[in-house]
């Protein structure tokens, strides 16, 4: 039978044993004690479910170590590692060596003042890697007793990463900042206030430190907000704005603004890169002239090279009947003063071909002084107005096409004449001038000459000042508004710079600059070369009727049997022929551009193939192509532009066959 204490629990047989031989009164003393201790026994041991069953579903780590480190109790483990295992090791094994002396330092501080620590380190996790905690150190025990320490380590590799980005993106945004301050580009924020929240060095540089001030009054000089304001228009927009704009010191900036919204979503101000433009806008301006000019060039070189085929025959044949009438003087001289009218009409066509998309100027050595005396004799004669030359000593010469060059001084020349109709004096200076690197933004570093016209005409409003090398601009009652335009783009392609300074009622003053060549040169005096008289045989291959016949009968006359075609194909053949015939052609001209048929390069190529000796000659009335200005880089030995007279012919001819004897 078992034995009860007072509260019914059953006693073990070997006390109720001892209990038998006791006191009544003492035996249920010690029933009643063993029977608080069972209960105790009991408590402690749901005590420890519960926090066994806390520390297990814990999100954290729950660690107990003492005063060396040991580990004494651990809530879990990494997996394929038992808590038998990590008992007893010492928590710092798992903490990164540089990291120790600090996560020490906490729990010295901890067993002095029995205080809680907080610390935050990196520790190896056997699945994940080094991950990073943040480490709640606390007591066990009273301050001077304390016997171990309870560790709480959270994982907070998540928010030391989104920390590190957003500290790499404000490295980031710091960075770029500086770069565009290093690049001339100002940033400021702007609030919807109008006023300066942030402003970068660029800009405090330029207008001042204006945070907290109107933006409006401290970048534009004005008492009110901007009608166009483009933070506004980001704001109410949602979106970025561009605009342009001058700034109160006068230069010319494109202002990028942008909405800037705050964590909770709030749009209250605006980012603003504002980037100094004036010299970009300088430069699209001169862009914008040149493409003008180019927008011109189809339409004014295929004109002029249909009226050049033309003229071409015109002025052949009147030059044939000038060198055919020996004694009638009077109609010798009529057949001069056409000539010259032709001649007037060639250059027009000239003018038309400078327009021609990538035209290139039969350059050679020229004297600029001999180029100004023709341009003052044609353009001033029979006027009141003086002209005054101001020579440099031994100014340099140029390269460059003659026909060109007096465009440039006859344009300039007449336009001071229509603006001095009552006379006046004309001032021309030339001087050997060297540009450095830089000094003048679309010149090269070198020797060039200067050249200044000066008139005391009735000068050009500042407004027009900028408009006055447009195509088809002109501020005269008559006039086609080509000269200034022209001669623009004369000077363009001889790598040249041209300018004008004018103010109303105080004249106008013309500044060209032209690349030099050292090299001193005497031009000759203009006249014609008579006829040269040889024998042998030409091809002439041109695709225009009435050339054919021009050419054909000057060069007869000059000699020479002749032969002409009407495309490359057909010269092609006529050659061949002339060689199996071994009655070879001792040259062939050749025109660049032929509308049925292959042209001149084409052809010179194939008739190379048949004859590398072959002597060639381009001929074309359409500069749009560098063969004519350079023939000998495309394989001819010289070149002649129509129309050409019959001495023109001759002295081109007699140049490429002049070996021949």
């Amino acid at each position: 039978m078992k034995t009860k204490s007072r509260k019914g629990t059953y006693l073990p047989k070997k006390i109720k044993d001892i209990l038998v031989k006791l006191p009544p009164h003492d035996a249920q003393v010690i029933s009643d004690a063993l029977d608080h201790l069972k209960n105790a026994e009991e408590g402690l041991s749901k005590s420890e479910a519960r926090f066994k069953s806390f520390t297990e579903n814990a999100p954290d780590f729950v660690i107990q170590i003492g005063h060396d480190g040991a580990i004494q109790f651990i809530n879990r483990t990494h997996e394929g590692i038992s808590q038998v295992d990590v008992v007893g090791s010492s928590v710092f094994s798992w903490i990164p060596e540089n990291h120790i002396p600090t996560f020490k330092q906490a729990l010295a501080q901890l067993f002095e003042t029995a205080q809680a620590q907080v610390v935050e380190h990196p520790a190896w996790d056997a699945q994940k890697g080094m991950r990073w905690y943040s480490s709640h150190l606390g007591p066990i025990g009273e301050r001077g007793n304390v016997a171990s320490a309870i560790i709480i380590a959270r994982d907070i590799t998540a928010r030391k990463r989104a920390q590190d980005k957003l500290r790499d993106e404000m490295n980031s945004h710091q960075a770029l900042l500086t770069g565009l301050a290093s690049t001339g580009i100002g940033v400021d924020i702007v609030g919807t206030d109008y006023r300066v929240r942030f402003q970068n060095a660029v800009l405090q540089k330029r207008f001042g430190d204006c945070k907290g001030k109107l933006c409006y009054e401290s970048y534009m000089g004005l008492q009110t907000p901007c009608d166009f304001c483009p933070m506004k228009k980001a704001i109410a927009g949602n979106r970025v704005e561009i605009v342009e704009l001058t700034g109160v010191d006068g230069k010319e900036y494109e202002l990028i603004s942008a909405p800037l919204a705050t964590p909770d979503g709030t749009i209250e101000s605006a980012v603003e890169v504002i980037r100094d433009v004036t010299e970009q806008k300088h430069v699209e301006e001169e862009l914008q002239k040149i493409q003008k000019l180019e927008s011109l060039g189809v339409l004014a070189g295929g004109i002029a090279h249909d009226f050049n085929n033309l003229l071409g025959g015109l002025f052949g044949f009147i030059d044939l009947a000038r060198v055919s009438i020996h004694h009638d003087v009077d109609a010798q001289a009529y057949i001069e003063s056409a000539m010259q009218c032709f001649s007037r009409a060639k250059d027009l066509t000239q003018q038309l071909l400078t327009f021609a998309k990538g035209g290139s100027p039969q350059k050679k050595p020229l004297s600029l002084e001999h180029i100004i005396n023709e341009s003052i004799k044609l353009s001033l004669s029979g006027t009141n107005i003086r002209c005054e030359k101001n020579f440099q000593h031994r100014v340099h010469s140029i390269e460059g096409d003659h026909g060109q060059m007096n465009q440039i001084f006859n344009n300039i020349l007449l336009n001071s004449r229509h603006a001095m109709p009552n006379g006046g004096m004309i001032r021309i200076e030339a001087y050997n001038r060297e540009i450095k690197q830089n000094e003048i933004s679309d010149l090269s570093e070198g020797v060039y000459v200067s050249i200044t016209v000066r008139d005391q005409g009735t000068g050009i409003p500042q407004d027009y000042l900028t408009k006055v090398f447009d195509p088809f601009f002109t501020t005269k009652q008559s006039g086609s508004g080509l000269g200034l335009a022209t001669t623009y783009s004369i000077v363009r392609k001889h790598g040249g710079h041209i300018s004008i300074q004018s103010e109303l009622g105080n004249g106008t003053t013309v500044n060209i600059i032209l690349p030099a060549i050292i090299d001193d040169i005497q031009e000759g005096t203009g006249e014609t070369a008579s006829l040269f008289h040889r024998t042998g045989r030409i091809l002439l291959m041109d695709d225009e009727e009435s050339i054919r016949k021009v050419a054909s009968e000057m060069i007869s006359r000059m000699g020479y049997d002749i032969v002409c075609v009407e495309n490359g194909e057909k010269a092609i053949q006529a050659y061949s022929s002339s060689l199996k015939a071994r009655n070879k052609f001792n040259s062939v001209i050749l025109d660049l551009t032929v509308v049925h048929g292959i042209g001149g390069e084409e052809t010179i190529r194939r008739l190379f193939e048949i004859d590398p000796n072959v002597k060639a000659i381009v001929s074309s009335g359409y500069s749009d192509s560098p063969v004519l200005a350079n023939p000998k880089e495309h394989g001819f030995l010289n070149s002649i532009a129509k129309p050409y007279c019959g001495d023109e012919l001759s002295k081109v001819l007699n140049d490429v066959l002049k070996d021949e004897g």
